[in-house]
Parts: structure tokens; sequence; C-alpha cells
């Protein structure tokens, strides 16, 4: 990319941030109680019309506030989490590298490489270890607003296209609908479409009426985030991320991965309820993962991955960070979890969730804050 165009994404990128903090100021969605793993994901671009204001007031950028809320929905969500994702970069295979690999405390399949030197493997290279992929998103979350309908109690309604041709600058409404889509994409695997949400129009209304005026909006975002359409659009897209979760759990499990592993001892690159939600006391489930690449092992374009159905073993999580955790091998219950000292975790393992830990009830029935780790 050229120097101009990157500095072009860094300040677009940097304003919209800045306008999710104005966001930040205001009332935030409500959080769902009970613990939810959250996959770790970079966010896309959310595709909107702009809006044509009445009167010959102008314009109104829509697409550039659309994406400045949904990083905001997507950050303060239960399901995902955006922690250690770069927002300004691009995901690409190019530049990769795998040199971390050794010290993953394991050997590198001498054949493997020796087929790789000689350009043996000339269609792809099928490999148990991606030391590169360990910091990468899971996934890309995009998507498009459609339209959007508010509604009178006596039936009159507007629609996204229909604000130009209003005769006043104000709207009274009781409902609202948003229409949109949202999907998330694998961010190396080209065109590989992970999940998605088909159309559909998310709608709740006031209890009282509420009034949008549009004569401020030509003067900036403030306006705005100051309106009703900002919670018209904000509970639209916690609508359809939730929709998106469902369809990415019914395709995909939640896991997350193995940084090191160190004698009996694994590092997990996710961390506490600010990050993915795990706890001590959980027990999980290694696996180790074939890669396909189309050449060189993350020195060249990733065209899949399958994980391998024996787990290589069962960790419990003894430590828990703000990114990261920590898990024990668990080595002295073998009917309930095998375990061999041939088997070997390898670069790229990928850890799911066995059995979830469940905090001690106080005598309300709710259950008791975890103490952070010393």
């Amino acid at each position: 990319m050229k120097a101009v165009g990157t500095i072009k994404s860094i300040l677009k990128a940097s304003l919209i941030f800045s306008c999710a903090a104005m966001i930040m100021g205001n009332e935030g969605c409500e959080q769902t109680e009970g613990r939810s793993l959250r996959r770790r994901v970079n966010m896309g671009k959310i595709a909107a019309p702009t809006i044509i204001l009445p009167s010959g007031q102008g314009s109104f950028d829509f697409e550039y506030v659309a994406n400045a809320q949904m990083y905001d929905v997507l950050r303060k969500s239960q399901s995902f989490s955006t922690s250690t994702i770069d927002p300004l970069k691009t995901y690409s295979p190019d530049g990769l590298s795998d040199s971390e690999a050794a010290q993953f405390n394991q050997c590198i399949d001498p054949e493997e490489t020796e087929l790789i030197a000689n350009g043996l493997a000339s269609k792809s290279i099928i490999s148990e270890r991606a030391a590169c992929l360990i910091d990468l998103p899971q996934g890309v979350v995009s998507g498009n607003i459609l339209d959007f309908r508010l509604k009178q109690a006596g039936g009159l309604s507007l629609s996204l296209s229909q604000i130009a041709f209003l005769p006043g600058l104000s709207f009274d409404f009781k409902s609202y609908e948003l229409a949109m889509t949202l999907k998330v994409m694998d961010p190396l695997i080209t065109n590989h479409n992970i999940a998605a949400t088909s159309q559909q129009s998310y709608g709740n209304e006031f209890n009282v009426a509420a009034q949008l005026s549009f004569s401020g909006f030509s003067l900036g975002p403030k306006y705005y985030y100051n309106s009703p359409l900002r919670q018209v659009v904000e509970e639209g897209m916690i609508a359809s991320l939730k929709d998106l979760k469902q369809q990415w759990d019914a395709a995909h499990p939640w896991y997350a991965m193995v940084m090191r592993n160190c004698d009996k001892s694994i590092y997990i690159n996710a961390g506490n309820a600010t990050d993915a939600g795990l706890m001590v006391g959980d027990v999980v489930k290694v696996h180790n993962v074939k890669y396909r690449w189309q050449g060189a092992v993350c020195g060249s374009a990733l065209m899949g991955s399958t994980v391998n159905s024996e787990a290589v073993a069962y960790a419990k999580i003894t430590s828990v960070g703000d990114t990261m955790s920590i898990a024990t091998v668990i080595d002295n219950d073998p009917e309930n979890y095998p375990y061999s000292r041939d088997q070997v975790i390898k670069p790229g393992a990928r850890i799911y969730m066995h059995k979830a830990y469940e905090p001690p009830k106080d005598k309300t029935g709710k259950s008791t804050t975890q103490a952070r780790n010393p």
C-alpha cells in the first residue's frame, strides 16, 4: 500500500475511534448475565447509504458514524473481543513468520522442512505447526446497513430514502426497525465466509414518542449521537451481532490457541472477563490442527485447516490474566482425562472448552465473583 493511502487510512480510522469514544459517554448496551466465551475479532467495514437531509440541508455521512458505532458495540459485546487486535491492520499471509516455532519447545519435522527446501511439495503443504497464527483474529466482522424505518403511532412511517422529501426538519415516531446484515470472514483464507446473518429487520418501540430533528446533522456527528436515531442503530447492531454469534457457534465451537508449551504448563492466548471470559478452574482440551498452505508454512496463503479428532491433552486453567492464561496439563486422571507422554502439543494447537468452572453461589443463589490472581 502506498504511504499516502496508509496515512489516509490511519487518519480516518483514528477519527472513527475518537467518535466511538463520544458514544461511550452515552448510555451503553445492556450486558446480559452469565458467562459467555468471547472470540477475538477485527472489525472490517460497515457499509451504509448517505443520508440526504431535508430542505436542502445537504447530506450526512451515515456510514462514518455507523462504523464508529459498530466498533463500540463490538468492543462492549459479551460475544466478541477486540483485545490485542490492531484495528488499522489488514491481515495477509505476506510477511508472516513461523520463527516462534523453535521457542515453542517442539521439534520441526525434518522431512517436512526438507520437502519445502527441495520444492517437492509443489501444490500445497500440510503442517501441524503454525506459530504465526497465534496472534491473528479468528475473524473479520463486516456488514451492511440497508435501511431503517421510523413509524408513528398512526401508521405513517419514514424510511432512510424518504428523509430528503420531508416537508420539515423533524419527524416524531413511536416504533422503529433497522434492516442490516453482518458476516464474519476468515482473516487469511481467501473469500472464506465463516458465518453470516440473513437480511433481517430488528425493531423496538419507545414508551413515549421521540422526535428526530435533522437540523444539526449537517454540523457533524455530535448531533447524531445525541439523537434517538443513535439508539435505533445501536439496538439493531446488538441484535444483529447476537444473530451472528449464533450462526458462528453453530458452525464452529469457541477456541483459543496455545502460545507456549512448557513441560506440563501451557500458555493460552485468551484472558479473563475483559477478554475471552476464561476462569480459574475451567478444564480445556487441547487439539493439534492440520493447516494447509499454498507453499511454505507461514510464508504463503493459508488454504484451510482441520482439527485432529483426538485430544492430545486436557488441562485445567490455573492462572487468568488480561489477554492470556496458564493451564496445567492433567496427567493424574487417565480415566477421565486421557493423557500420554508420547503425545506432543504442537505450535498452532487449539484449546476448546471441556468443562466450564461454576463459581460457588451465595445464599441468594447468585454466583460469587471470582477473585483475581495474586
